[in-house]
């Protein structure tokens, strides 16, 4: 049996256009062909294709997906959390880093299976200590489409933060959190990172509320991936001691 479902086309026509959508309707799209679209923190050294033309400057956020540019912050509600982890080898030449050993969930490697031992995230002079990433799928504010934001090299730091406050919040969507980005300096090197601050003032409204519990159901029982989750993602973002984060 059929349902219908009424679009008002650009919010504008006084004449609602009508569908009708058979219930057992589906693309039959595989999880695993789908990436999540990314909000990027744009780096000085930043280069995509998709942004050729458009004044994106260092500390801005971009979706090369949807092609949005934000300013230099962003409203997004938390719908789920995951952790990758990685250990990263010796540079090469262009001061690349080979990913040796991957976690697809921050708590077991991948290559044999074995727990992380805590102590392997411990900071070693030489870069051979394991590294987390924070990845968060976020219903920005004002789109129907989730995004992942990830948390890493510099900016994980801020992340703990954000799972302090998401610790207390039930469910995760319910106000609005900020994203922006800051300026910080090492080596001589300026870079922006990525934080995050509650708004618990900033509740969520109802039609996005609902939007939020079904994108959480909908991502609950298969694997949600981005490209920043990717096992060799990152491994060239690593240039002499800065890494564009």
């Amino acid at each position: 049996m059929a349902k219908k479902a009424e679009v008002v086309k650009n919010g504008v026509n006084k004449n609602d256009i009508v569908m009708t959508i058979p219930d057992d309707y589906s693309m039959d799209i595989d999880r695993s062909d789908i990436k999540i679209p990314s909000i990027l923190l744009w780096q000085k050294m930043s280069d995509m294709p998709e942004f050729d033309g458009e004044n994106v400057r260092a500390g801005m956020f971009v979706n090369p997906v949807t092609g949005d540019i934000y300013e230099g912050s962003f409203e997004g509600a938390i719908i789920r959390y995951y952790t990758t982890a990685r250990k990263y080898g010796e540079k090469d030449g262009d001061g690349r880093k080979e990913v040796v050993r991957y976690s697809r969930d921050g708590v077991h490697w991948d290559d044999d299976g074995s727990q992380i031992n805590p102590s392997e995230f411990k900071w070693t002079d030489d870069g051979s200590h394991a590294v987390k990433s924070y990845h968060y799928l976020v219903l920005p504010k004002g789109s129907t489409i989730p995004s992942m934001v990830t948390f890493k090299g510099s900016s994980a730091k801020y992340a703990k933060s954000l799972n302090a406050n998401l610790m207390f919040m039930r469910p995760s969507w319910r106000s609005w959190f900020k994203f922006f980005s800051a300026q910080e300096e090492k080596n001589g090197n300026k870079y922006h990172v990525i934080q995050a601050k509650a708004q618990p003032k900033q509740m969520i409204d109802e039609e996005n509320a609902a939007l939020a519990l079904e994108l959480w159901h909908s991502t609950g029982q298969s694997t949600v991936s981005s490209s920043d989750m990717d096992k060799d993602h990152g491994a060239e973002e690593f240039n002499g001691d800065k890494v564009n984060y």
